[in-house]
């Protein structure tokens, strides 16, 4: 696994050679340093099934089941859909999670200390997920 490490002022570690089907315990507690460390962990170029999916997030860490149903896959409640395709012909997820400003989880009584977001579909004009370090937010606030 190799990681390369985001410039000066940005987020994000892009990681390659790293295959999620058989990540060891001492690589899932390498990524979830460089999360804490670099805020955005990126995986590109991976396909995994949903079960394959949720054993990968089993290895970061435990996964948690969102409290509204009607925003669980299927056959999976354990990932969260954000999507405006249908599946199956049926409306599956919430359509609109891009079009505001979010924190994930962050109004429960313990918050999340990880996210994993996994795109099927790109759109191909401009995307509309940004990330924003609101610890230097935090830091840097004037008044």
């Amino acid at each position: 696994m190799q990681a390369t490490l985001p410039q000066a002022g940005a987020i994000g570690v892009d990681i390659h050679g790293l295959d999620p089907r058989s990540i060891a315990p001492d690589q899932a507690a390498e990524l979830r340093e460089l999360a804490y460390a670099h805020k955005l962990v990126v995986l590109r170029g991976i396909d995994l099934s949903p079960p394959e999916y949720i054993e990968f997030a089993r290895a970061l860490g435990r996964p948690q089941i969102y409290f509204q149903h009607n925003y669980h896959h299927p056959d999976h409640p354990e990932i969260f859909v954000s999507s405006n395709q249908p599946m199956n012909g049926k409306k599956v997820g919430v359509a609109g999670t891009g079009r505001y400003w979010h924190t994930d989880y962050q109004f429960f009584d313990e918050p999340l200390p990880l996210t994993m977001v996994y795109p099927q579909q790109l759109p191909e004009g401009p995307r509309q997920t940004l990330y924003a370090d609101m610890q230097r937010a935090f830091e840097t606030r004037v008044g």
